[in-house]
């Protein structure tokens, strides 16, 4: 006997109230909005056995994938995060990143009012544990498919995707620190 998943018991409910829709696309749909749910569920649970969120994941990730000093301004951070939070909510989860010494706060030499976070060992040591854990996860959810069937799943996902939302490599490169965006003076001395 087969097995039938939640999505194709709800598909098959509604095509009996509504019999002259086309849910053809629902089955795809309705499976990768349920495989998001097993995921974040099974992630969260991942990430709150090391005690952390999955903003502070997000945050700490994009910190660690910088490499050394695995510093940023708060802003870059927030757009290489994927999910933008407020400048408020950055803030917040940052303080609470601070005060479990997860990351520190530096002052920006080319802005005198800017602040850099880097990672602290502590918060390094952690991360990299949790990025591990979770290409085992990862790798544990995609054991029902062979390497033919993930080469497959994997190129139809990025076409997908990419259809409904592209993204180039320069917006994956953080914004210029205020001292790249400015302008360079004229030399001392010199006159106009």
């Amino acid at each position: 006997m087969e097995h039938a998943d939640r999505v194709q018991v709800l598909i098959e409910l509604a095509q009996r109230q509504f019999p002259k829709l086309d849910f053809s696309a629902k089955q795809i749909v309705g499976r990768i909005l349920s495989l998001d749910n097993v995921f974040s569920r099974d992630f969260g649970r991942l990430l709150s056995s090391y005690g952390m969120t999955p903003s502070e994941f997000g945050i700490l990730n994009v910190l660690r994938c910088q490499g050394p000093p695995y510093t940023l301004a708060p802003s870059a951070i927030n757009q290489l995060h994927f999910s933008v939070v407020t400048s408020g909510g950055m803030t917040n989860i940052l303080h609470g990143l601070q005060k479990r010494g997860l990351v520190e706060r530096l002052p920006d030499p080319a802005d005198g009012r800017g602040v850099l976070i880097r990672l602290t060992p502590k918060a390094l040591d952690i991360i990299d544990a949790v990025i591990e854990a979770r290409i085992v996860q990862e790798h544990r959810w995609l054991a029902a498919l062979d390497a033919k069937e993930r080469a497959s799943l994997e190129a139809l996902l990025r076409k997908f995707l990419v259809s409904l939302e592209p993204y180039t490599a320069a917006a994956a490169q953080p914004a210029p620190s205020a001292a790249a965006r400015k302008r360079p003076g004229r030399p001392k001395g010199s006159r106009r």
